[in-house]
């Protein structure tokens, strides 16, 4: 089971009988949005995106450094959460870092060359979507349709 059904058994079901071009629409739709919520100021996600949407490629250093930057975003949240635990930052703070560190690491997975890499990225950007997840969901479904 790939977690994508965890959040829509049937959008699941679609974009794996969707062609290729509707699950990269479907993959580049979640991405934008979580970017567009979350990373808008991150220079390396909006260049990232940026190339995704013009259909570039990317090497493998290109891949590798997105990748790094998702996890340094994504070791961030985890630092905050240790500082909320402790009493010494804010739970909203903690929770906007995770959204930004879902949201980088959607565009890792959909500059992957794995199989299930695109569900994962559509999993990951609604995860960085928080209340707003039906509202990508709704978007990625309208790409697959």
């Amino acid at each position: 089971m790939d977690r994508l059904q965890l959040l829509s058994r049937a959008i699941s079901e679609k974009f794996r009988k969707a062609t290729p071009e509707k699950q990269r629409a479907a993959c580049l739709a979640a991405c934008g949005m979580a970017i567009a919520q979350t990373l808008s100021d991150d220079a390396m996600a909006r260049d990232t995106l940026r190339q995704l949407q013009g259909g570039y490629s990317f090497t493998k250093s290109q891949k590798k450094r997105i990748e790094v930057h998702a996890f340094q975003l994504d070791e961030a949240y985890l630092d905050l959460q240790d500082k909320v635990d402790e009493g010494d930052a804010e739970r909203a703070d903690s929770l906007q870092a995770f959204f930004k560190a879902r949201a980088m690491t959607a565009l890792s997975f959909s500059v992957s060359d794995k199989p299930g890499s695109a569900h994962e990225a559509i999993y990951e950007a609604a995860a960085a979507m928080g209340d707003d997840e039906p509202r990508l969901l709704s978007a990625v479904e309208a790409c697959l349709d």
